[in-house]
């Protein structure tokens, strides 16, 4: 029992530590990132400057290889961009993204719903209702990442970019009820192999 407590406080102090670096690394390199004639994403500064900038190396490494998936999704024509730099499925707007809700949404705090993507990766949320069920097939023996994939699905309507649904699964139910304070949660990805992810409260 106390090395399960240790184990999960571990999880709740790396995701918190995994968040505001990132999100630290990710406010100081929008500057430098533009939208080319294409709808693609370039970034015009190399692993020694944002090392000045004190972006760790595999941290400015993590966030250009997703950078880079988004823009393969881009060329493939799945994904649009805006000029504010802002991502959505092809034929998706900023209005039916932000109302993309569960109707479980009206009887939990929070909202359950796909948050617009951005150049480095993407959002979504889950309202305290939609945490819980999706914390509690996670918690299932037997749970797989295509289980998890389908659970979420249902509730977004859309599935997850490939990869994040496994590495969810691999933290556990724990490490997401932890962050829902009532709200439920943010969950926050940048694609790759692993993919990033990060959870917060809503």
């Amino acid at each position: 029992m106390k090395d399960e407590k240790v184990e999960k406080g571990k999880k709740q102090k790396d995701n918190q530590n995994i968040a505001a670096t990132y999100e630290k690394a990710i406010k100081l390199l929008d500057r430098y990132v533009e939208r080319t004639k294409d709808g693609t994403f370039k970034a015009n500064i190399d692993e020694k400057t944002a090392k000045k900038l004190g972006i760790e190396a595999d941290v400015f490494n993590t966030i250009m290889t997703s950078m880079n998936y988004v823009n393969e999704e881009i060329r493939k024509g799945n994904f649009v961009s805006d000029e504010n730099k802002k991502v959505y499925l092809r034929g998706e707007t900023t209005v039916q993204q932000s109302s993309t809700i569960s109707a479980t949404a009206t009887v939990s705090g929070g909202v359950t719903k796909w948050g617009v993507g951005e150049w480095w990766g993407g959002t979504f949320y889950l309202n305290s209702t939609d945490t819980g069920r999706v914390a509690g097939y996670m918690s299932l023996n037997g749970a797989t990442a295509e289980g998890l994939n389908y659970v979420i699905k249902q509730l977004l309507g859309r599935s997850l970019p490939f990869g994040v649904a496994s590495f969810i699964l691999g933290l556990g139910a724990g490490w997401l009820t932890s962050q829902n304070e009532g709200n439920g949660v943010k969950v926050t990805y940048m694609l790759g192999v692993p993919p990033v992810v990060w959870v917060s409260p809503q």
